[in-house]
């Protein structure tokens, strides 16, 4: 497995930098042909998901997942982002919620807020075995793309702003 690094901020450049337009599609596509499952955080200090620009997707909620249960092998991807002020949801990934994310978010780091007290953030796409294939860090403005050696992303990867970090402890995770 291979671990690809991007960030919202080139320090070397000082330029601050999303995946927007056809870039964003390019990686929606990608997490399409590998994942089957996303989950997002929501930073609602009502704790709950009732809004409806977000009440779209749940009827593709998937409630049965053990969050407790996978913390541990997701720090491992460099899945940091729990925090109490947060609510993890899980979804199916498929046709449908493509399209509702594409009508949600316009780029990786435009997330939308929901009202002045909930914000979307860390989006993360799932393998079937529940591996992470693609997560971000939103407030860091930083995203992880683990591609095993059976995964084709070089569509993705082709746009230049992905930088390779693997270790050796990565090749270990999914193959």
């Amino acid at each position: 497995m291979k671990k690809y690094y991007f960030s919202d901020y080139v320090e070397e450049k000082d330029l601050v930098q999303d995946i927007a337009d056809n870039e964003f599609l390019i990686l929606l596509d990608t997490c399409l042909c590998y994942c089957n499952t996303f989950s997002f955080d929501i930073v609602d200090l009502t704790r709950r998901m009732s809004h409806p620009r977000i009440m779209v997707l749940n009827p593709f909620e998937l409630t049965g997942i053990d969050w407790g249960k996978y913390q541990s092998i997701w720090r491992l991807y460099g899945f940091h982002h729990v925090q109490d002020y947060c609510i993890r949801y899980f979804f199916r990934y498929n046709q449908q919620t493509y399209k509702i994310l594409t009508k949600m978010f316009k780029s990786l780091f435009s997330f939308p807020k929901a009202d002045e007290y909930t914000t979307i953030e860390n989006l993360t796409f799932f393998r079937p075995d529940m591996t992470v294939f693609f997560c971000t860090e939103t407030h860091e403005g930083d995203a992880l793309l683990f591609v095993k050696e059976t995964e084709n992303a070089n569509h993705l990867l082709s746009m230049g702003i992905w930088k390779e970090i693997t270790t050796s402890i990565d090749s270990l995770l999914c193959d």
